[in-house]
């Protein structure tokens, strides 16, 4: 299996971090960590992105939900 590449929109570092732990722990390819909506649309355009991992509240509001109705 080729690596995939995956895009983490996570804003608490804790989380990020844990999460990136587990997926490159299992040959995950992380091409990013947004913290932002504006951040996470930068990366994905701009990467190429086969699977992304979205928290729906970042910063106290839904930008994660916004986000994945942008990309979508």
């Amino acid at each position: 299996m080729d690596n995939v590449n995956i895009l983490v929109v996570e804003d608490t570092t804790e989380e990020s971090d844990a999460l990136i732990k587990v997926l490159k722990a299992n040959n995950y390819n992380i091409v990013g960590v947004a913290t932002s909506f504006k951040k996470a649309l930068e990366l994905f355009y701009n990467n190429p992105v086969d699977l992304v991992v979205i928290d729906i509240f970042l910063n106290g509001s839904p930008d994660g939900i916004s986000f994945a109705e942008t990309i979508s």
